[in-house]
């Protein structure tokens, strides 16, 4: 990857007027495309002294990116016509500026979900750079609001798992999609009525780890529903992530233990392939959620069950049960 004299000339002229310190973070993993954005960063930062990177080492399936405080994400390189929004982004984020009409501005106020928006582009879309300039102030009126700018041309398979066809295409929690131009009032409709239930687990898993647990607990008491993707999270690998949603389901069987029981098919099913230590977890919340369909399954497991830990969860849960 190498930025064309044009491109270094606009970072030096724009770096004479940039004064304030912006840290970002650099995300660094074994895709191939990782050394072009660590190229691409360390001009930056030769041009600009005032910016800052930090780096991080990510998981194998990840892709590199640029990452600006927490509400943005460029998993693309700024430059041609890209390079000016990414421009105008830093100068906005040092200065806490918010060029958003009034209206909009305090829409976004109103937004209590996390939203997950991802624009796709291309280095050679004219369009593009205008609908990156509408959509990238927004997560400064909301921070439970998180973009995503990916170079679709970069990375194919992330705009192929999207099914994005041409750019720009802007996508929302998997409900909502723009392709072409957009209208920033219809966008911020959309990010008012999203219906929570159709929310993705990663969502729902952001607003645990925002220390909004409660929060998810009481909304799905108030409508009675377990969210679908909510599920997910009660089996979820990480330790620390399966404990967040089983706090949030212990608090729905306190004060409505017939909304907790509705899990119990969905416990019962994941059981059925679950290895240790969610194997335990998911036996424990049987007995939480009041799962009495589960006796003779857990009986039976109690049977054959060679961890002391698992049996000691099984029979305090048998017990449970069966008072």
């Amino acid at each position: 990857m190498q930025l064309d004299s044009r491109d270094l000339e606009k970072i030096k002229a724009w770096s004479e007027e940039f004064h304030a310190e912006v840290t970002l973070k650099l995300l660094i993993t074994d895709h191939e495309k990782s050394k072009d954005f660590e190229q691409f960063c360390r001009v930056l930062s030769d041009l600009i002294p005032y910016i800052l990177f930090a780096t991080e080492k990510g998981d194998s399936d990840q892709v590199p990116a640029i990452t600006l405080a927490t509400g943005w994400r460029y998993r693309a390189i700024p430059q041609g016509s890209e390079l000016d929004p990414f421009l105008e982004l830093l100068a906005a984020q040092a200065n806490r500026t918010l060029a958003l009409p009034e209206t909009v501005r305090g829409a976004l106020e109103k937004v209590e979900w996390p939203a997950n928006l991802t624009v796709y582009v291309a280095p050679t879309c004219p369009f593009c750079p205008e609908v990156v300039r509408q959509i990238q102030c927004l997560p400064m009126g909301n921070e439970k609001i998180h973009l995503d700018i990916v170079d679709a041309t970069l990375f194919p398979e992330m705009a192929q798992h999207d099914k994005v066809r041409s750019v720009p295409t802007v996508v929302l929690d998997d409900q909502f999609r723009w392709s072409g131009s957009i209208v920033l009032q219809e966008l911020v409709d959309a990010l008012l009525h999203r219906d929570p239930d159709k929310l993705s687990t990663q969502e729902l898993l952001s607003i645990i780890k925002d220390g909004n647990a409660d929060h998810l607990a009481r909304m799905m008491l108030q409508k009675e529903v377990i969210f679908s993707g909510f599920l997910e999270l009660l089996r979820h690998p990480n330790w620390s992530e399966r404990l967040g949603a089983m706090v949030v389901l212990e608090q729905i069987a306190e004060e409505n233990p017939q909304l907790a029981q509705k899990a119990c098919p969905h416990l019962l099913h994941y059981l059925e392939t679950a290895e240790d230590p969610v194997k335990g977890d998911l036996i424990y919340l049987l007995g939480l959620a009041g799962c009495t369909e589960a006796v003779t399954r857990l009986e039976g497991l109690s049977m054959v069950e060679e961890s002391a830990e698992n049996l000691e969860v099984l029979h305090e849960a048998i017990q449970k049960l069966k008072r």
